[in-house]
């Protein structure tokens, strides 16, 4: 049953993928992986590596990540319901009675349904997975080694408990979240070991030994690295610098994945219920003295009750305290299990028949323990019914819509200047077509490194010298003395850029060409054009427009800055002499975003006139 479910996730995953890489901070991290952006990651190595394996395949990047990630999403929600129906399985053994181990074989299965169908639709993992993020491999990477010790029967060979701590340090290299679990992996580890009584220096050591064979890639990532010439870009001076450059990076990622507000609420509802539920499961736990099992059973109650609540957008939910900044996986994780095993638990104890249960008393206890099953599936599918509308896929295609529109207005021009709005988008976009393109983003100029970048893009001495000294006295000589600039380079935002070198800005609907002089383009082609994206994208956005899904900065993004095209537009067709045309533009950029005021002056001026 467990790789049953996990392929279903899987599939549903991957049927449901988006078109565009967006959200779990997906975008940015898979132009690093390829190599697209400038300035790679320095961690996560081996995802990386499996991202590149697109290179290989007659698809795209797009459909390989979202592809992967539904893969080790599909794989976390098979290993975690193997765990929840292995804490049956040990209850079990202390059992004498064959009818009691059939009772508690069948919790498992129903505890374990519970565990895959709950974690499959939370909402968070979903997104990662549909989106193509890491954090469904950071996931699966953090419940394998997990797996491997507490699978069964009985205590894992030696051999299984070197696989398991090599893969544990593996894990450690690609996400932070598995330092945080550091210390319980080792516990359980050294307890195995006592059981069996190989607890030995010996073996100890060996751990330890493969342990740091696992951690030797932070010195491969390093030194790769080092290697790329972004080593020189950022000016580091030795192989040691870049490998605590890299731990750097590691814990600023662990600490961006800590809330920084609400991250006690978190703990408590993830990680807290979880461990108590354990010590309660414990077969010479505290639960099994008569005295203390009332209270035991009513907090178990509670924590049955909080955890069907979690499935609304309450404050104590972890997707209502942070959403996507940060997107947190392992809380839901965590839920997902203790909610498992105490539905399991419920349907175990309260379906159990007693001789003096008579009528009424026996119905609502039979009733009790199928809710306690029952509740968290129909919450899970009407969630999962849900998910599908509420991860942006709409977004997504309008996004990759976007770019695209962008890459056949430059029109085969291989220098993009971006303010940062959809410079990843375009960048995935031209790496998937082939089409060559180096993007420079204004705020470069803001950092050394970026501009070392820069000066790299250029064989002209005395650019790369202007790039050193800052981006706008670059942008001054180059765009004012290279006669072929206009068809070379198109801005996406500010056509200030095309007036500061004594030329002309062409209002494409997202972006801008220059020209020697405006009537360089015929004004109906031009109104032709930003028809014909009116009607793929900017009419789609405003049809969704009043979605909550968490992209409504995408969205809002596109629409200001069609609307600012569309009103330039006017102003340009205006200069023509074309008013009837002019009053469209004007019109449709105020349809875009109503609160445009320099559309509605416009507007008013060209009614007058």
């Amino acid at each position: 049953m467990p790789w049953a479910l996990g392929a279903i996730a899987f599939v549903l995953y991957r049927l449901t993928g988006v078109p565009l890489p967006l959200g779990a901070g997906a975008l940015p991290e898979l132009n690093q992986h390829l190599g697209i952006s400038p300035f790679p990651s320095l961690t996560q190595r081996l995802w990386g590596a499996l991202l590149r394996v697109e290179g290989l395949l007659p698809a795209t990047a797009s459909w390989w990540a979202v592809t992967l990630a539904s893969l080790c999403a599909g794989v976390a929600v098979a290993l975690a319901v193997r765990l929840v129906m292995q804490w049956f399985v040990w209850r079990s053994e202390t059992l004498e009675s064959e009818s009691a181990r059939r009772r508690l074989q069948v919790a498992s299965l129903v505890a374990g349904l519970v565990a895959g169908l709950v974690l499959m639709t939370q909402r968070s993992l979903w997104l990662a997975a549909v989106h193509g993020g890491s954090q469904p491999w950071k996931l699966m990477l953090l419940l394998l080694p997990f797996y491997l010790l507490l699978k069964g029967p009985g205590i894992p060979s030696m051999r299984v408990h070197y696989i398991a701590v090599f893969l544990f340090a593996v894990g450690v290299t690609e996400s932070a979240t598995c330092m945080l679990f550091a210390p319980f992996f080792g516990v359980l580890l050294l307890y195995q070991l006592a059981v069996v009584g190989r607890l030995r220096p010996g073996t100890v050591f060996g751990a330890l030994g493969i342990g740091l064979l696992g951690l030797g890639l932070y010195l491969v990532s390093a030194w790769q690295y080092a290697g790329q010439p972004v080593y020189a870009w950022r000016e580091f001076s030795s192989y040691w610098g870049v490998l605590w450059y890299l731990w750097r990076e590691q814990y600023l990622s662990l600490t961006a994945a800590v809330p920084k507000h609400g991250w006690l609420t978190v703990t408590l509802v993830s990680f807290l219920p979880l461990a108590l539920t354990l010590f309660f499961g414990l077969p010479s736990g505290v639960y099994t003295q008569k005295k203390s099992a009332l209270g035991a059973n009513l907090l178990l109650a509670l924590f049955l009750l909080l955890g069907l609540a979690l499935f609304f957008d309450i404050p104590l939910n972890p997707w209502f305290l942070t959403g996507m900044r940060p997107l947190l996986v392992t809380p839901v994780l965590l839920i997902s299990l203790w909610l498992a095993m105490i539905s399991g638990y419920f349907f175990l104890r309260l379906g159990r028949a007693r001789r003096m249960d008579r009528g009424l008393i026996k119905s609502v206890r039979r009733g009790a323990s199928y809710a306690a099953v029952a509740l968290p599936l129909a919450l899970a599918l009407l969630v999962a019914v849900e998910n599908p509308h509420r991860i942006g896929r709409q977004t997504s295609g309008l996004i990759r819509i976007a770019a695209d529109e962008t890459l056949k207005d430059m029109g085969g021009r291989e220098w993009f200047l971006s303010g940062g709005v959809l410079d990843d988008a375009i960048l995935l976009r031209s790496h998937e077509q082939k089409i060559p393109l180096h993007v420079i983003l204004f705020q470069y100029g803001r950092s050394k490194a970026a501009m070392r970048y820069v000066a790299s893009l250029f064989d002209n001495p005395r650019y790369q010298s202007l790039a050193h000294v800052g981006l706008e006295p670059l942008l001054n000589e180059w765009m004012a003395k290279n006669p072929a600039i206009t068809d070379q380079v198109t801005v996406d935002l500010s056509a200030d850029v095309w007036y500061s070198a004594g030329l002309d800005a062409i209002p494409n609907p997202l972006l801008y060409v220059g020209a020697k002089d405006q009537t360089a383009v015929n004004p109906e082609t031009l109104l032709a054009r930003h028809r014909e994206v009116w009607d793929v994208l900017g009419k789609p956005l405003l049809a969704i427009r009043g979605q909550e899904d968490g992209f409504e900065i995408w969205r809002d993004v596109l629409l200001h800055q069609l609307s600012r095209s569309a009103n330039n537009l006017g102003v340009y067709l205006e200069d023509h002499g074309s008013w009837e045309p002019a009053l469209t533009a004007y019109n449709m950029s105020r349809t875009l975003v109503t609160n445009n005021l320099s559309a509605l002056l416009n507007l008013h001026h060209a009614a007058v006139e």
